[in-house]
C-alpha cells in the first residue's frame, strides 16, 4: 500500500470519527446543590440535605462568560457536547498533521 493510499485511509477515519457527534459546544458545566435559608428545613443541619442539584453552563460569547441555568437533561446534552467539542479539537490537529504529509507527499510523488 503506498504512503498516499494509507494516508488517505487515516483521513478517512478520522472523518468516519466525526459523524456519530450530534453537538459540541465550549464551556464548562457545573453542578450545585444550595442552601434555602429557612431555619426549620432540613438543609440547615444536613449537608446531604441541600436543594438541588441545579446545574450551570458557562461559556464564552464574544468578549464576555454567559451563564444559562439547565435542566437536567440539558446539562446531558451539553456534557457530551463539551466531550464532543474537546474530541473534535484532538480530531482536527491530527486531520491537519495528515493533511500536511498528504499534501507534502503529492510534490515529492510529482518529482
Amino acid at each position: 500500500m503506498s504512503l498516499s493510499s494509507e494516508l488517505q485511509l487515516r483521513i478517512a477515519a478520522l472523518q468516519r470519527a466525526l459523524e456519530p457527534m450530534d453537538y459540541a459546544c465550549s464551556g464548562s458545566l457545573f453542578t450545585r446543590t444550595r442552601l434555602c435559608g429557612k431555619s426549620n428545613c432540613h438543609c440547615a443541619t444536613d449537608p446531604d440535605a441541600r436543594h438541588g442539584p441545579y446545574f450551570t453552563w458557562a461559556h464564552r460569547d464574544r468578549d464576555r462568560i454567559v451563564h444559562h441555568i439547565l435542566t437536567r437533561e440539558q446539562a446531558q446534552v451539553v456534557r457530551r457536547a463539551i466531550l464532543h467539542q474537546r474530541t473534535l479539537r484532538k480530531l482536527l490537529a491530527q486531520w491537519d498533521r495528515e493533511s500536511t504529509v498528504a499534501i507534502l507527499a503529492m510534490r515529492e510523488s510529482n518529482s
